[in-house]
C-alpha cells in the first residue's frame, strides 16, 4: 500500500480509496431510545474509479458527542 494515501488504495486498480462517511445516532443498550448523542462515522471505502466497496472497522469514527 503506497503511505502517501490516508485510507490506502484500490487493490484492483491503485486509485486512493475514499470515506462514505455517515451521521451515527446513539441507543441506549438496555431500552433502545435514542440517547442525544451523535458521531461521524465511516460506513465504508471505496475506489473512486471502480466503485470497489472496502469493509472496514470503527477506526475511523469520531467521538460520541451530545447535539
Amino acid at each position: 500500500m503506497n503511505d502517501t494515501y490516508k485510507y490506502g488504495c484500490c487493490d484492483d486498480c491503485g486509485v486512493e480509496l475514499v470515506p462514505r462517511w455517515f451521521k451515527e445516532k446513539e441507543y441506549d443498550s438496555k431500552t433502545n431510545c435514542p440517547t442525544g448523542r451523535t458521531r461521524t462515522a465511516v460506513d465504508y471505502l471505496y475506489c473512486k474509479s471502480c466503485l470497489k466497496k472496502v469493509c472496514i472497522d470503527d477506526t475511523f469514527d469520531e467521538e460520541w458527542r451530545a447535539r
